[in-house]
């Protein structure tokens, strides 16, 4: 009898367990989808804060800041245009809807302005690669030769893992070396000598 309740006990513990986590994940998931509305900034084509938070369009990657492009043998600033064509779509009026959180403590976000999906508009625009949502988008905006596909560009993601790889060979180390200074100095670590 005494081994049956011991079991019992193992059963009921083993259950509310999982009832808990079950309840834990359920409501992180509810805390997790908001709504925000109103004025955002662009940082870049892809990114924008709102309300004090960091957001991510979901289902899209543009071309970074300093990145370039090339178009019939020119190179132009493609991040940049990016990230005044994503300026231009999120006026006010702009709603976004976050999902979770990425690995850069960023809000992953569907942001619509009336009827328009600011990230599919991206992608229409030929600003931004399309990563799963916007196939038919991207397809058109690839035949039509608008934005990164008038000419050659470096898939953004491509484009980051190559400049850190640069960055870990050497290239760029006084910028590395900078950034660490500036990193001493603001924790005060020389002041403290």
């Amino acid at each position: 009898m005494r081994r049956w309740f011991r079991k019992a006990m193992e059963l009921a513990l083993a259950g509310a367990v999982l009832v808990a986590m079950f309840l834990a994940v359920a409501w992180l998931e509810t805390r997790s989808v908001r709504s925000l509305e109103g004025r955002a900034i662009a940082v870049d084509g892809d990114s924008l804060v709102m309300d004090g938070e960091r957001l991510r369009l979901e289902g899209i990657d543009a071309p970074e800041m300093d990145q370039t492009c090339t178009r019939g043998g020119t190179e132009w600033a493609c991040g940049r245009d990016a990230r005044t064509a994503l300026r231009r779509l999120i006026r006010p009026g702009v709603v976004c809807v976050t999902s979770r959180v990425d690995h850069y403590d960023r809000w992953l976000a569907r942001c619509t302005v009336g009827e328009n999906d600011v990230a599919r508009k991206m992608v229409l625009l030929g600003l931004a690669v399309d990563y799963g949502r916007f196939e038919a988008e991207a397809l058109d905006a690839q035949n039509r030769g608008v934005g990164i596909w008038a000419g050659d560009f470096e898939n953004p993601q491509d484009w980051r893992r190559n400049r850190r790889i640069e960055s870990r060979a050497g290239i760029g180390a006084w910028e590395n070396l900078r950034r660490w200074m500036r990193g001493v100095r603001h924790n005060d670590v020389l002041g403290d000598e």
